[in-house]
């Protein structure tokens, strides 16, 4: 009797699309939703971040990429890969692939932020990354 309440619950769930997330993203991000569930494939115009955040040692390097999720009316939100502005708290970086990504390192144990900015469409849009690095 257990399992079937359990597999009615999930039932009902996927056929309503799932539970409403409880959390809120780290970041302010714009996006269109009805009745607190995002429409309709997900949360639109805002820079996604790729990785949010990661955890390096000394003297490693990761790739960040800035993706701007971006709505066009009547279509689904697209994936743009677009050349982006940078700022960081501190580290070594190199920017690569005209600007679309930004390569991170660091020689010292800390945690850094690592800001794009994109400008599209006539508006700007921001997002960061959180760069933990630890002893090698």
């Amino acid at each position: 009797m257990k399992r079937l309440v359990v597999l009615t619950v999930a039932i009902l769930l996927s056929a309503c699309g799932g539970p409403i997330p409880q959390s809120t993203p780290a970041m302010p991000q714009q996006g269109t939703a009805v009745n607190g569930v995002a429409q309709p494939d997900g949360r639109c115009n805002y820079l996604q971040m790729q990785p949010t955040t990661a955890t390096i040692k000394t003297k490693q390097q990761v790739g960040i990429l800035p993706i701007l999720r971006y709505k066009v009316a009547g279509q689904p939100c697209e994936s743009l890969r677009l050349h982006a502005t940078w700022t960081k708290t501190g580290g070594r970086t190199r920017v690569a692939n005209k600007g679309r990504i930004m390569l991170f390192l660091a020689t010292k144990p800390g945690t850094y932020m690592v800001t794009a900015t994109v400008d599209y469409d006539g508006k700007s849009y921001s997002g960061q990354s959180t760069i933990t690095v630890t002893n090698s």
